[in-house]
């Protein structure tokens, strides 16, 4: 009887699906968990039932040290930290052009080209990167992804 529908533990299944499981659960005890005892509470109850269907602990344990370790506060507030500059830095400077897909289509360089040419860097007129919105800051778009 599967009650946690946990795969069986020689499954034909990839070795890599049994690490994502682990990885998966644990994400998400720490993830809805708030407190430091509920937390260990349940990677221990999760930690059992493996056990109980039939996982090692020689295989389990090292998976489970490696994945609480990725999963602590400090890792979490770094990978969130690291993130938030990425994503900060990536935004701010793109504009996305999303088109349904045809063989006729031009490729997406010639739309970033004439990006470039018409709205990045043109003759005549300001470029967009100079101009303001109107809260008075400054346009900070210099690509267009397709």
């Amino acid at each position: 009887l599967n009650l946690y529908l946990y795969i069986p533990p020689h499954s034909a299944h990839p070795p890599d699906v049994f690490n994502r499981i682990i990885f998966g659960q644990i994400h998400q005890i720490f993830t809805l968990c708030l407190e430091r005892p509920d937390i260990k509470k349940s990677v221990n109850q999760f930690y059992v039932r493996l056990l109980q269907r039939g996982y090692r602990r020689t295989d389990t344990l090292p998976i489970f040290t490696k994945v609480i370790h990725h999963n602590s506060p400090t890792m979490i507030a770094q990978r969130a930290l690291n993130q938030e500059s990425i994503l900060k830095d990536s935004k701010k400077k793109h504009v996305y052009l999303h088109m349904r897909y045809h063989p006729d289509n031009a490729p997406s360089y010639k739309f970033q080209q004439a990006w470039r040419k018409k709205m990045g860097h043109p003759k005549v007129r300001h470029p967009l990167t100079s101009l303001r919105n109107c809260m008075g800051f400054l346009l900070d778009i210099g690509r267009m992804v397709v």
